[in-house]
């Protein structure tokens, strides 16, 4: 039958006799029973597709049929029979309200008109049937809802439906949903359509929804929307305590804080996402200038700091109270007036620390800002006016700051130094020199000073370059002082030194050495003269000029034929004249002339004597062997140790220690002995080990060589042999057998032997 119920429901028309009642059983059902029961509302998600009604009775032993009628207006009319032939009521499948009876029928029995009437139709009695669909809710607030902790809120919805209906509110801790108690502090509307938190503070992150039943129908419910809710945590703040000092600008006393240094104490939380608005306790008021908040005593404060990011607030007590601030006196120890590079002293006192800064002009060095109870600075005024320099000092005591005091000293121009110009030397009788300076500052007073005492000569500058117009013609050091408004002054640079020369006085002389080698070169000094300033030297041609330094004169021999001697002159000068000429013989000498002879083989590791001519009678001997070694003897005997060329040279000495030097190039050779004697001659003409040889015997062309047979008998004798013999005496060979070869070397004096074997193929 649902589906049937389902659709839009025909339209059945149905005849029902005129006399047929409408209310309760009809008087048509003659012999037959035909009663329903209403049922209670239903809920269209739950009722069932038909509702069992008892069985229709009829005392005619007939089977009965049946019919349902329907009617949605009214309970009395518009019924239309539903074609059900079910004996239980047809349960719609939508909300509403309706009105059944049920029709029953005899079967096998005649159509009307011509059925009897005890055989008619028995219309039961109406029957209201009511199916209640679950609420319909609609959310009329948000779904989340982030709450700062301790603040409130509310879920809320919108119901329709048929009939009244009963709300339960609740909530999800992660373990499932749970109706929630009415009469909490924390929530109000447990059972209405709106849910109040009252306060979030430890709710945390936590669910919330709504059952609605309907009254009419228990089990006919609908669930709202889930609500979350989200505790956002407030600032975590903490009541903060500060000591203002009094401010020297506070009208009438009192003391003026900028509020918003304290933002970031007031919080451990974030504090760089934090918004503090400050207010009065009592009354709460707002503070309009928080950043200049002027109060006496103890004010009594309350930070609202607010997270920008989650938009929460806390409040703070803030508690602040004054302390005095500190005046400071300051006790000048030098002068108003201070000359350049003078210090300015100060002494400070009436508070724990003092802070001070320095205004200058640009041509004041010196002056710098600092802190401690002692100024203490050299002041230097760059400039050619006076120049006022000012200290203003901040007295501090307890972290408060006094009302400043300034300190005010006038610093004078710097006495600059410029260099002294003039003075020199001048002739006894010829006038005198001038004496200033290369530059001098305007207005300035330049006393002149000779040897450190005042002249009696002072000039006041009109500036730039300036020399002293009293010329001066005595002996001194002349030095100028400087001096301004009566009490700064310093010395110029440098000085003047005026000589008074004579014409040089005195006997001169020349000391140094008697006489001069060829070549060397000797030192004469020059004295004996007063007041000579320089000295002129005078050689002859044959001496030589190397150097001249005032008194000293370095001077060299030059290359004569004959020995001689010659004069050596000087004369002492100063730019007033020269005085007498001093003289002194030189005797100028030529060096030995030195020549090496050898011998003309030196063999290695053999010994050799070397002698030498020379044109005049030697002290010394200065021998150096080409190999490291050197001798002092006049006749050396020396040995190489290895083959090669060697340069020997021999520094001579003569008795006037003129010296002389002469080189000789020599050859060492390696020595030849026995082993150099092939010990066999194949005595058969052919070319291979055919002549007697001696190796290197080339090297000693004048030697010798002797051959002996076993019984001493001399078989072949050849001076400056030359490695040509083939063992043949008067055209024969030597008949095979051993024989002593000797080997003499008159050169190296020296003789060795061999034994030589003649053998025949």
């Amino acid at each position: 039958m649902k589906p049937f119920l389902q659709t839009c429901l025909p339209v059945f028309f149905m005849v029902v006799a005129p006399n047929a009642p409408m209310f309760g059983q009809g008087s048509s059902c003659m012999g037959m029973t035909n009663d329903i029961t209403e049922p209670s509302p239903l809920c269209v998600t739950t009722a069932p597709s038909t509702i069992i009604q008892s069985l229709a009775t009829s005392v005619h032993k007939k089977p009965i049929t049946y019919d349902w009628e329907m009617s949605t207006s009214s309970v009395t009319s518009g019924y239309t029979s539903l074609g059900v032939g079910s004996p239980h009521l047809p349960v719609p499948t939508s909300p509403g309200t309706y009105y059944f009876r049920r029709i029953a029928s005899l079967s096998g029995i005649p159509s009307p008109p011509h059925t009897p009437p005890s055989f008619r139709p028995c219309t039961s009695n109406a029957v209201q049937v009511v199916i209640v669909s679950p609420p319909s809710l609609s959310a009329s607030s948000p779904a989340s809802a982030d709450v700062c902790s301790g603040a409130g809120t509310s879920f809320s919805f919108t119901v329709w439906a048929i009939g009244g209906t009963e709300s339960q509110w609740q909530y999800d801790e992660g373990t499932g949903f749970v109706d929630m108690a009415s009469g909490s502090s924390t929530y109000h509307g447990t059972n209405a359509n709106t849910l109040t938190i009252l306060n979030a503070a430890g709710l945390g992150n936590k669910d919330f929804r709504c059952i609605v039943t309907s009254t009419l129908n228990g089990d006919c419910q609908s669930q709202s929307t889930v609500f979350s809710l989200h505790e956002k945590p407030l600032p975590v703040v903490s009541p903060l305590t500060r000591t203002a000092c009094e401010s020297v600008n506070a009208a009438g006393g009192g003391a003026i804080v900028d509020l918003n240094t304290f933002n970031s104490a007031l919080t451990v939380s974030d504090p760089s996402n934090l918004f503090v608005s400050w207010f009065t306790s009592s009354p709460r008021a707002s503070i309009s200038d928080p950043a200049n908040f002027q109060f006496s005593g103890t004010a009594l404060l309350t930070a609202n700091v607010s997270n920008t990011t989650t938009f929460c607030a806390a409040d703070a007590t803030v508690t602040l109270t004054t302390k005095p601030f500190p005046t400071a006196t300051a006790v000048r120890q030098s002068p108003v007036n201070l000359c350049s590079g003078a210090y300015i002293d100060v002494t400070l006192q009436g508070a724990a620390q003092y802070n001070w800064t320095a205004t200058a002009p640009a041509e004041i060095q010196g002056a710098a800002s600092g802190q401690g109870a002692v100024i203490h600075q050299a002041l230097t005024n760059k400039g050619s006016q006076h120049k006022t320099v000012t200290y203003t000092i901040v007295p501090k005591q307890d972290g408060c700051a006094g009302p400043p005091v300034d300190v005010t000293t006038t610093v004078e121009p710097e006495v600059k130094q410029f260099a002294v110009t003039g003075g020199g030397e001048i002739c006894l009788g010829n006038g005198g020199v001038t004496i200033g300076l290369v530059n001098s500052q305007t207005g300035m007073d330049y006393e002149l000073e000779q040897d450190g005492q005042s002249t009696g000569i002072s000039l006041t500058s009109p500036g730039g370059a300036f020399v002293y117009p009293n010329p001066i013609a005595s002996n001194g050091t002349f030095t100028i002082h400087a001096t301004v408004d009566g009490r700064c002054e310093t010395d110029m640079e440098g000085s003047a030194i005026v000589t008074v020369r004579n014409v040089p006085r005195g006997t001169g002389i020349i000391s140094g050495d008697d006489a001069i080698c060829q070549g060397s070169t000797h030192t004469y000094e020059a004295s004996g003269w007063t007041d000579a300033t320089e000295y002129q030297w005078i050689l002859p041609p044959s001496l030589r000029s190397v150097r001249e330094e005032e008194q000293v004169a370095e001077i060299i021999g030059e290359q004569i034929g004959d020995a001689a001697a010659v004069q050596l002159q000087a004369v002492g000068v100063n730019k007033c004249g020269a005085g007498t000429t001093a003289t002194k013989t030189v005797s100028v000498r030529n060096n030995p002339i030195v020549t090496i002879e050898g011998p003309q083989i030196i063999i290695a590791g053999q010994p050799f004597k070397l002698v030498y001519n020379t044109t005049v009678p030697l002290a010394q001997w200065q021998w150096n062997f080409g190999d490291g070694g050197a001798s002092t003897g006049q006749y050396p005997e020396h040995t190489y140790d290895k083959p090669g060329p060697y340069v020997v040279s021999l520094n001579a000495i003569d008795e006037n220690n003129c010296s002389g030097t002469g080189t000789l190039h020599l050859a060492a050779t390696a020595a030849i002995s026995s082993s150099n004697i092939k010990n066999v001659i194949t005595a058969n003409g052919d070319a291979q080990n055919g002549y007697l040889i001696v190796e290197n015997l080339e090297k000693f062309p004048d030697n010798e060589v002797v051959l002996l047979s076993r019984w001493g008998t001399e078989v072949f004798r050849k001076k400056a042999y030359a490695n040509d013999w083939d063992a043949r005496v008067d055209g024969y060979f030597l008949p095979a057998g051993n024989y002593v070869c000797i080997v003499r070397l008159a050169e190296a004096n020296h003789v060795f032997s061999r034994v030589v074997t003649v053998v025949k193929d």
